[in-house]
């Protein structure tokens, strides 16, 4: 299906428009993402020829079908500070959540209008905010009513999405509800586990199920006017950044703790293939102009170049890139807000 957005690159030749260079082989990362589970094992990850990883030095926990949420378990001492400070800065999001001027880096504030109608919209980013305030503020007292707020909330969206009587959702609608999920998802985390918390897995299979809608709907991750490095415009970029930057916070989330389902997300093209975060000055432009002169400051720092992609940074870990590209990765280190830190971070539990 096309994307409402422009062309979306294929599963096969994802790499291709990047640029002319060899590419690494990102069939080993496939299998070490795999040990974490759905979030990782039913994305689809493109198979090029090139460079391997070398053997992985630290072993985890390879313990299956442990409850939903649970913490997951590493054997290394820096692997287990790196999930603990993970943990740590997630637990900030909620509070973050409830107001617009300090949103989580994975939603724009721009993100709270409809793009698609043009006009103001209530909608799951708003609900969410409600409950992110009654999480913040919340007493032993009210704790389970607000828990019966967030199953009332994905229960509605779940059945509004993907049921056939569906509500017809805009693409923006569906990232909403795609961000909001991921924010309850956060929320759980940070409650930890409690009576009325008993809906785990259902949470889980709303929020795969809401993902799989939307890759229905819209394809793969990277926009044709991306690789071309022109066309490109701020609403459109401003999507195809704003899904991906959450599906690759939900991949840090499960670095840290169990969120296997029954019910996986359906096989998503390329998301090691993926661009990483964009840098903050891009991502926190209020603007149309400043948006365009920012991003275009970044194309002309890259250069000929290939965007630097989420497989990349696993390989930087592993020592493969050792000194190439060694200016490319200085750019990005330079410019990257609190979600870079964080896909850094995680990035590094994997080798």
């Amino acid at each position: 299906m096309p994307s409402p957005l422009g062309t979306v690159d294929s599963a096969s030749d994802s790499f291709s428009g990047l640029s002319n260079e060899t590419h690494p082989d990102l069939d080993s990362i496939a299998s070490r993402l795999a040990i974490y589970g759905a979030p990782f094992s039913s994305f689809h990850l493109t198979n090029t020829s090139g460079i391997s990883l070398p053997q992985r030095s630290r072993p985890i926990s390879t313990a299956n079908h442990l409850l939903a949420f649970q913490c997951r378990t590493y054997s290394d001492l820096v692997q287990r500070n790196s999930a603990a400070t993970i943990v740590r800065i997630l637990s900030s999001y909620p509070t973050m959540m409830i107001r617009r001027e300090t949103f989580p880096p994975f939603i724009h504030p721009q993100c709270i209008r409809d793009y698609e109608l043009d006009q103001p919209l209530l909608h799951p980013l708003d609900k969410c905010m409600e409950i992110a305030r009654a999480f913040k503020y919340r007493t032993p007292q009210n704790s389970e009513m607000v828990w019966r707020a967030v199953k009332l909330e994905y229960e509605r969206l779940t059945k509004e999405v993907c049921l056939p009587q569906r509500t017809k959702y805009s693409i923006w609608e569906l990232l909403a509800a795609l961000q909001s999920l991921l924010m309850y998802v956060i929320m759980r985390l940070v409650e930890g586990e409690k009576d009325y918390t008993d809906f785990d897995a259902l949470l889980l299979v709303s929020m795969n199920l809401i993902c799989s809608q939307m890759t229905d709907t819209v394809g793969g991750l990277v926009l044709q006017e991306e690789l071309n490095g022109k066309g490109l415009s701020w609403k459109n970029w401003l999507f195809a950044e704003s899904r991906r930057r959450t599906l690759s916070l939900y991949r840090v989330v499960g670095m840290c703790m169990h969120l296997e389902t029954a019910k996986p997300c359906r096989p998503l093209p390329g998301y090691l293939d993926a661009p990483l975060p964009a840098a903050a000055t891009i991502w926190n432009a209020q603007s149309a102009a400043v948006w365009k002169k920012e991003y275009e400051y970044s194309l002309k720092q890259r250069g000929k170049g290939s965007m630097l992609a989420n497989g990349y940074l696993i390989l930087l870990h592993a020592g493969v890139f050792k000194n190439n590209r060694a200016a490319d990765w200085d750019d990005w280190f330079a410019a990257i807000d609190g979600l870079g830190s964080l896909v850094f971070v995680a990035a590094s539990m994997v080798v």
